[in-house]
């Protein structure tokens, strides 16, 4: 099985390679490209599918706040439902806004108006956070 920066360091190639091929103003403009490659970023070292368990480098990329991830790698058998090339990511997302959520009650003047944005941009970020883990489960399938 690859390790932590086998896996980043594929990650990194491939979005450097995508960098390179894929002209400006033919199929993305600048706005889109800042979108897909915070999340292609954030997702390669910090929500990877190597969360499920509690020793790994992407857990102790979030630092102290890596303890919060300890329920995540309880709930989940590594290689599971964390690894599916659909659900692994919505599960990590989804982990994420539950505990998102008591912050947003926190948030005296939360103004959901940004929303809108994310329609504009949200295919991109889906992108960049998909990617990084396909990447990752082909890795692990092709040196087991």
């Amino acid at each position: 099985m690859p390790s932590g920066p086998v896996h980043t360091g594929v990650n990194l190639g491939a979005l450097g390679l995508m960098g390179v091929l894929a002209a400006p103003g033919k199929w993305w403009q600048w706005p889109e490209a800042w979108w897909f490659m915070g999340a292609y970023l954030f997702s390669t070292f910090f929500l990877s599918p190597d969360l499920d368990l509690w020793r790994s480098q992407s857990r102790r990329s979030w630092g102290a706040l890596g303890i919060l991830w300890l329920p995540y790698a309880r709930l989940f058998r590594h290689r599971g439902l964390s690894h599916h090339w659909l659900w692994g990511p919505l599960s990590r997302v989804g982990y994420l806004a539950l505990l998102a959520l008591p912050l947003l009650a926190l948030w005296p003047r939360f103004d959901p108006s940004w929303l809108s944005e994310m329609r504009r941009y949200g295919g991109w970020i889906l992108l960049g956070i998909y990617i990084p883990h396909w990447l990752h489960i082909a890795l692990d399938a092709w040196a087991p």
